[in-house]
């Protein structure tokens, strides 16, 4: 049955099996449990719903297999989400610690949260979707997360008028306000949907005091409950505002691409065989995402214009792949400009929340505006712009010694790269890999403890600037550096890549 087939996204309680459109995922389990009794009964076999906790480990991977071939109702989707709840607190239903999972269970909650979340442009007037996102990432201790799409789901279940919220879910959701230190929310969280409205009249005499914005340190993306119990369906509180939904769109994409791209780097996947027209739909997608995330007035400007930035400059890496200059080259820029922007602004709050957002949706990686002007360089000196490649780089060089001491070693190693075969200057080489190496070694590091943990920084540096030392006739530097270097050169591979 095709997943397109009904409208999930204005009726996300419908029947895959007949189109019948339910109330509530409750009200479809009890639906399909009645009309397709046989199905149902296949499915709680091969999950292990309703069986034993072994019946329930044994029948986690089944899951995937009822979704194929059901693909439209929630309801499997929601199902998997409990299966995985209930092993990750081993069991025990009575667990109500943030954080209270077994180690063993974080990637397992991970991976599930993910799905769920990717599930919300699909199913985006389903309250239980939010509140199953909200309940496991509380599980995982990932607090701001929680909070978030409890937010949500209270949205979710006044705009859409479900009644799916119960005692349970309300304590879970003060619990989260309380630990972020949000003690209006958490209130309010213990009396939704009935929280404290102020009237027409109230709301023209509040003093300035409650009219000023509620400011939470640890949650500088908080929206006030009271607030969405007065106007559910302000345009503030359209589903287009979920910052985290359009996050997640973004985490996909960025998951393929660098997985389609590993795969053709390491020979296993020919270039030929990928299909282009889904990868650059993807692409175009990008674009798409940042101008969403714009319009997310509850993300602090700081951190709209890095995601925006961070998006553009991807998107930049993209055309990059595809030899696509001009449109690379221009959204490098529009992400240097956004970056910039942010890093003047940004409170450490908000540092912290971006470092949170890209360990969730970007697989751990920030940008800042020192990949910008390397991406911008790189774009330039791909079209043998060679002058304005190496601008690009000198800037790059310049500016990264704000980011700390990798930062600028790789910015030197980038740029001495750069004049070692495009631009042909060994002097300048030498100097931005001497620069490199001696701000790298002051702080201790040694090319041996940088390979255990897998950085290669030092040792290309160093083994670069041998060979230039080489073609410029320093004999005794180059001698020097190769002492250093033999015991590792078993482990070089540009030099092969790059034809030295």
């Amino acid at each position: 049955m095709s997943e397109n087939h009904y409208d999930t996204v204005e009726y996300p309680y419908t029947c895959g099996l007949d189109g019948h459109i339910c109330t509530s995922v409750e009200n479809l389990a009890e639906y399909m449990s009645s009309e397709h009794a046989d199905f149902m009964e296949q499915v709680y076999s091969l999950t292990g719903m309703h069986g034993t906790p072994q019946e329930l480990l044994d029948g986690l991977e089944n899951h995937q297999q009822v979704m194929e071939a059901d693909p439209v109702s929630l309801l499997h989707l929601l199902q998997e989400a409990v299966s995985v709840s209930l092993i990750a607190t081993g069991f025990n239903r009575k667990n109500t610690v943030i954080g209270g999972v077994d180690e063993n269970s974080i990637d397992l909650l991970k991976e599930n949260i993910a799905s769920l979340e990717e599930a919300i442009p699909r199913y985006p007037k389903a309250t239980e979707l939010y509140i199953h996102i909200a309940s496991n990432a509380r599980l995982l201790g990932a607090t701001r997360l929680s909070a978030d799409y409890w937010l949500q789901a209270a949205i979710c279940e006044l705009q859409n008028q479900t009644s799916v919220f119960n005692r349970s879910h309300k304590v879970f959701m003060a619990q989260c306000f309380s630990a972020l230190g949000d003690d209006e929310n958490a209130k309010n969280a213990m009396k939704f949907p009935n929280a404290r409205k102020k009237g027409f009249l109230g709301r023209i005499f509040s003093s300035e005091h409650d009219n000023a914005k509620y400011h939470v340190y640890d949650w500088p993306q908080r929206i006030s409950l009271s607030d969405v119990i007065d106007q559910p369906n302000s345009d503030e509180f359209e589903i287009t505002n979920c910052f985290r939904a359009h996050l997640a769109t973004f985490r996909s994409i960025f998951g393929i691409q660098n997985y389609i791209f590993g795969k053709i780097k390491s020979g296993e996947v020919d270039a030929d065989d990928i299909d282009l027209d889904s990868l650059h739909s993807m692409d175009d997608q990008l674009l798409e995402l940042q101008e969403l995330i714009s319009y997310c007035s509850n993300l602090p400007t700081a951190v709209n214009k890095y995601w925006r930035g961070h998006i553009y400059l991807w998107h930049g890496h993209r055309m990059a792949r595809r030899s696509e200059i001009e449109i690379g080259l221009k959204s490098a820029s529009v992400a240097y400009d956004y970056l910039l922007e942010s890093e003047e602004k940004l409170s450490s709050s908000e540092d912290d929340l971006i470092d949170e957002l890209a360990t969730t949706y970007s697989q751990d990686k920030r940008f800042t505006t020192i990949e910008a002007l390397l991406t911008t360089a790189g774009l330039y000196a791909e079209s043998q712009q060679i002058k304005e490649a190496s601008e690009s780089y000198e800037k790059a060089v310049s500016r990264a010694d704000e980011f700390g001491i990798e930062a600028y070693a790789v910015a030197c190693l980038k740029a001495a790269e750069h004049y070692i075969y495009l631009d042909r200057n060994t002097p300048k080489s030498i100097d931005h890999l001497v620069s490199g190496i001696d701000r790298l070694e002051a702080t201790g590091a040694d090319i041996s403890s940088n390979l255990e943990q897998g950085d290669f920084t030092l040792f290309k540096m160093k083994d670069l600037l041998m060979f230039q030392y080489e073609s410029n006739g320093e004999q005794d530097n180059a001698q020097h550096l190769k002492s250093q270097l033999e015991d590792y050169q078993h482990l070089n591979t540009w030099r092969f890549e790059s034809g030295l």
